[in-house]
């Protein structure tokens, strides 16, 4: 294996471990901001409450800012990807 080929293959894996680590971390924060929009409604009233119906657009907002750390996630796992086939064509023996 070439130099090259390894270099290429110690950054892909850290492009894509850093991808996954970011989904990961927005997962667990989507699912912290569900549990506390659903914990609004004690009664378990079906329709939902006026606590939720309250905080709906907070809960919007919030995960709609995660959105930037989804496309970057997105952006290291295709990088990483990449890198890592031009690592597989560098490591060819012509």
């Amino acid at each position: 294996m070439t130099t090259a080929a390894a270099i290429c293959f110690a950054i892909a894996l850290a492009a894509e471990l850093r991808g996954i680590c970011i989904v990961v971390e927005e997962g667990k924060r989507t699912a912290a901001i569900l549990r506390r929009w659903r914990g609004a409604n004690p009664a378990g009233h079906q329709g939902g409450s006026l606590a939720q119906l309250e905080a709906l657009n907070g809960v919007l907002t919030e995960l709609l800012e995660g959105q930037a750390n989804r496309r970057r996630a997105v952006q290291l796992l295709v990088a990483g990807v990449m890198v890592g086939a031009l690592g597989n064509f560098l490591s060819l023996s012509w």
